[in-house]
């Protein structure tokens, strides 16, 4: 992941991608910093794995990360895809009301950081700054609506 950041090893990363012996968490990490380099190919392997998968806190915990690490407009529009959904597929963080809520409360808050200009920011702790996450939720949707070619911040 650290050779996707500083762009480096990229036919090393490429000839491993391929080895038939690769585990599938290594052949994902490798695809990811080929992503993050700007291969389309691997954007694409990582999206379309991720589309695979239900939207639920899994998703949310490990592959959203990922897929914002890569800093490509392709995984980052599967993000907005998810913030637009109005299913409630994820389990509430509040222990004491263990209840399904929107994915789309998670990923905003990821997306926050990464996204130049967003209209939400988060704190030290990466939690959104708001009061009202059902507010920044229609503030998120209408900004990423009338911006459709936002900017991603590249820096990690």
């Amino acid at each position: 992941m650290l050779a996707g950041i500083v762009e480096t090893g990229q036919e090393t990363l490429r000839k491993k991608f391929l080895m038939p012996d690769i585990n599938n968490e290594i052949k994902w990490a490798i695809a990811l910093a080929l992503a993050r380099q700007g291969s389309s190919e691997h954007t694409n392997y990582c999206v379309q794995l991720a589309n695979k998968l239900p939207a639920n806190n899994n998703l949310i915990s490990y592959i959203i990360p990922d897929l914002i690490y890569t800093r490509q407009k392709q995984a980052i529009d599967y993000c907005v895809q998810i913030i637009n959904k109005d299913s409630k597929d994820c389990y509430s963080p509040n222990p004491d009301k263990p209840e399904f809520i929107l994915c789309a409360y998670f990923v905003m808050e990821l997306l926050a950081p990464v996204i130049m200009d967003f209209p939400l920011k988060t704190d030290a702790t990466g939690t959104l700054v708001t009061g009202d996450y059902e507010k920044a939720l229609i503030t998120a949707r209408a900004w990423f609506a009338n911006n459709p070619n936002y900017k991603i911040k590249i820096s990690p």
